[in-house]
């Protein structure tokens, strides 16, 4: 009996075995596959940069002088006009002083010559005047009585001599006159040295106003860099200022980001401080110098509506859409074999086994690499890493990836050669 059920059990087991081993030989392993399928993938840079504003002008000195105030501390909010700092003007202020007295001194003599002058000098040219008309009545009665053999010839040469004398005086008292008068030379030399002290007097108290640093527009202060007691250089910083307006996000991806980069591409940004309250930018202006230092480029992104929590200096992470395709044929990232080097490739199950075929990609993104020639919609792609070309495979599990199954990518994992410092593609490198 014992022996009977001994023999039955090695039965079983060789019957055991053999089935494992048919099903081994004949029936194929089941691999993870993904379908080629259609949606819509888009290609975005991830970038972190900082709020700036449109223009951060600096208040800065004109002159050379110790520092009295400084009124303003960072973070405050200033309008055009108010004060950020006052100078020591010590000496600047006498310069306005002593202008101030050579514009009055001008001015008296502009008066005296106004007021004094002329009316003399048209008294003189009156008298002179006279004085000619008188002499010349005397010449014509002299000359008269001499005609008559009445008069000596003395008394005509003596009366000949006394008109020239009036014509003379007449003609330095008509030169003075013009020279008094309004348009004559004493008046223009008068009004002339008005003129120089004003304008040394306007130049005075604009150099007095450079010892009161002023903020341009309204604007928010940034930095102090000075404070009462110090000494300041012409040029020298005073502070730097955010001024009110449109704010900008400003980042600096690596060179290789140039080429795609494009004005008008628009993105979404969240500042680290608010993560999850997320608004709409745009790329506004790239710079084209690449910094030689550090291989990055310079670019800013406007943002129409910027949040009220958005703050200069903040630190945000941009999303940038650098491309799109609709409807493009796709499969998932990890079923691209050498997507990172020049010749691509899937392995496809043709008739139970693993085939290696070449493909061309286009854009990607975390999920997805767009497939432009070698795959049809529907084709099953093996997704399983371990399977190689020629292996004998049969659909097992499909591969079905949705943003809650992607886990953010880490900049050391992503297949970009170097990936650029604060900015680095959210998909492959082509």
């Amino acid at each position: 009996m014992k022996r009977r059920i001994a023999i039955a059990v090695g039965v079983l087991i060789a019957l055991a075995a053999l089935v494992w081993l048919t099903f081994a030989v004949v029936v194929p392993p089941a691999v993870d596959v993904a379908h080629a399928q259609q949606r819509d993938v888009i290609d975005t840079l991830v970038a972190t940069g900082q709020v700036v504003a449109d223009d951060n002008p600096t208040a800065t000195s004109e002159v050379a002088a110790p520092v009295v105030s400084v009124p303003v501390r960072q973070g405050d909010r200033v309008e055009a006009g108010d004060v950020i700092a006052e100078l020591d003007a010590t000496e600047a202020q006498r310069e306005v002083e002593r202008a101030r007295a050579t514009v009055e001194e001008a001015r008296a003599t502009l008066r005296a010559v106004t007021e004094r002058g002329e009316p003399t000098a048209r008294e003189d040219l009156q008298q002179a005047q006279r004085e000619l008309e008188s002499a010349r009545e005397d010449y014509e009665r002299a000359r008269q009585l001499y005609e008559e053999g009445v008069g000596p010839r003395i008394d005509v040469e003596e009366a000949r001599r006394a008109v020239d004398r009036a014509q003379s005086d007449l003609q330095r008292a008509t030169t003075a006159y013009e020279q008094a008068a309004e348009d004559g030379t004493d008046f223009e030399q008068a009004a002339a040295a008005v003129a120089r002290a004003e304008a040394e007097h306007r130049l005075a108290q604009d150099r007095l106003a450079d010892y009161t640093i002023r903020a341009g527009a309204d604007a928010t202060v940034l930095t102090r860099e000075v404070d009462p007691g110090d000494t300041v250089q012409p040029g020298g910083v005073i502070a730097t200022l955010a001024l009110e307006g449109p704010q900008k996000i400003l980042i600096e991806p690596d060179e290789r980001q140039l080429a795609q980069l494009q004005p008008g591409q628009p993105a979404i940004a969240a500042a680290d401080a608010y993560p999850t309250e997320q608004f709409e930018a745009a790329v506004d202006r790239i710079d084209p110098a690449v910094d030689p230092e550090t291989g990055t480029i310079t670019a800013r992104l406007s943002i129409d509506e910027p949040p009220e929590f958005l703050r200069s200096a903040m630190t945000v992470t941009v999303d940038i859409e650098l491309d799109r395709q609709d409807d493009a044929l796709i499969v998932p990232r990890q079923a691209v074999r050498g997507l990172d080097t020049a010749s691509p490739w899937v392995l496809r199950i043709d008739d139970g086994r693993a085939t290696a075929h070449r493909v061309d990609t286009g854009i990607d993104d975390i999920e997805f690499v767009q497939i432009t020639d070698g795959l049809d919609i529907g084709d099953q792609i093996i997704a399983d890493p371990d399977v190689e070309s020629g292996d004998r495979v049969r659909p097992g599990d499909a591969v079905q990836l949705t943003p809650e199954d992607v886990e953010p990518l880490d900049p050391q994992d992503d297949p970009v050669d170097e990936p650029p410092p604060a900015a680095h593609r959210a998909g492959g490198q082509r």
